[in-house]
């Protein structure tokens, strides 16, 4: 028998065009959805480099060259380190949330291929602290992973480094499992977690969010998770792709699922993370899990992340709504503001200090439009599919355009930059959700 929840919330979704056409709008409500913006009651502890051992990978042999000291085709053993944000406080296992970055340089200095190293290393995995510390404040524990390492020897001719990433990403989850189980991991030069997490993690609530060829690495290790064989499988609870590139054609099935296509990117220009959310409706017929497709009008490819924001801009410069140099450009700002307190600036003075090095602070503060629209979109899902709250599904179906605001984003993500308010907030995020089986009509 059908759940009732299920027939409301059909009926709700075939009623949305007549309601509109009526002239009907709902008026705000004690059930409008909660703001995704928000900090939670939890503290937030956050260990910038967490080092949960060793990793060994070796990318496919897709030239047939002979493997070179420093070639893609030779084996890397690697460290499984990133940023973790946890709340400190929480009393029972959190779910888990890991964060997989995309292409960029490895290093500020010091970069050695053979070995895989860097005077300074860039900490890509560093530019999410806004979105690890606000889910941290909701009880997450969130791991952003440092691929900096494995982008010095992946095969960018032919393989692009998915191969390399899904075994990471398993090998990331492996790393996690072992630390939340009884006597943590053994402290050593690879390793610094120790205790920490153990006993903390719930490791049946796990949710992924990649970006650029993260986004691909996430939808390849769910195909891979389905098969593995050389570890665990989890279960994942929800999964976005975010600007993401389409090098392994897969379609996404088995959990909820996000694609976010920012509309001015100069980097994957041709937005194809929408491909991911139309291969996959009808991949299997009978998958009870959503498909959900967020534009974001005025968003470049790197701003989604504050590390790649200090290293410039990527936006696309053939549309002119999208360049800065414009007079009416619509572009997102990727900062908070030009002052020392509402900026992302590189400082290696100090560089795991995020008060001086602020390209990797979470602080909200300095948070530009872009990160926030970012953020409350991503929050939203995880806290709806992974945290099983049920009050943000709203933020999901598109259903929030028929308010009479029009809002698909909490008015708090609302942009306020100069571009930013060129365009009416209502305009910038549009929602496309393709419904499970059982609240649809095909």
């Amino acid at each position: 028998m059908q759940e009732p929840s299920f027939l409301r919330r059909r009926i709700a979704l075939l009623l949305l065009p007549l309601l509109v056409l009526t002239g009907f709008v709902p008026s705000a409500s004690a059930a409008d959805p909660p703001d995704p913006m928000a900090r939670g009651p939890y503290t937030v502890q956050t260990i910038q480099e967490t080092k949960l051992g060793l990793a060994t990978l070796q990318e496919p042999n897709s030239s047939g060259a002979a493997p070179g000291a420093a070639s893609a085709q030779n084996e890397i053993t690697l460290q499984i380190r990133g940023a973790l944000y946890r709340p400190s406080d929480r009393t029972v296992p959190s779910p888990v949330i890991v964060l997989v970055h995309g292409n960029h340089a490895s290093c500020d200095s010091g970069q050695d291929s053979v070995t895989a190293t860097c005077a300074i290393f860039k900490r890509n995995e560093a530019g999410y602290a806004y979105l690890g510390e606000n889910l941290a404040t909701w009880g997450y524990t969130v791991f952003s992973l440092s691929q900096d390492q494995l982008m010095m020897r992946q095969d960018n001719a032919k393989g692009k480094g998915m191969h390399q990433r899904r075994l990471l990403i398993a090998k990331t989850l492996d790393a996690l499992a072992a630390a939340n189980a009884t006597g943590g991991l053994a402290v050593d030069a690879n390793t610094t977690i120790g205790t920490t997490l153990e006993g903390k993690l719930d490791m049946t609530r796990i949710g992924l969010m990649g970006h650029s060829r993260g986004g691909d690495a996430v939808t390849s290790f769910m195909d891979y998770n389905r098969i593995r064989t050389d570890g665990p499988r989890y279960g994942l609870r929800g999964v976005i792709s975010l600007a993401p590139v389409d090098y392994e054609r897969k379609a996404p099935y088995g959990s909820p699922y996000m694609t976010i296509l920012p509309w001015c990117d100069g980097d994957v220009s041709n937005l194809q993370g929408a491909r991911f959310y139309e291969r996959s409706q009808y991949v299997k017929g009978d998958d009870p899990f959503p498909r959900i497709q967020s534009s974001q009008l005025g968003a470049n490819h790197n701003w989604y992340n504050s590390v790649w924001f200090a290293d410039g801009d990527d936006s696309t410069t053939t549309d002119p709504a999208c360049r800065t140099n414009q007079t009416n450009h619509i572009r997102l700002s990727g900062q908070g503001g030009t002052t020392a307190e509402t900026n992302y600036v590189i400082n290696n003075s100090d560089k795991d200090n995020p008060l001086v090095n602020t390209r990797i602070s979470g602080d909200p503060a300095r948070m530009g439009d872009q990160e926030k629209i970012g953020l409350a979109t991503m929050a939203a899902f995880f806290r709806r599919y992974v945290g099983g709250e049920g009050a943000f599904e709203p933020y999901m179906t598109g259903e929030l355009s028929v308010n009479a605001d029009h809002l698909q984003i909490p008015a708090s993500a609302c942009p306020t930059s100069d571009g930013g308010i060129r365009m009416a907030c209502k305009e910038r995020v549009s929602t496309s959700y393709f419904a499970p089986p059982a609240e649809r009509v095909d």
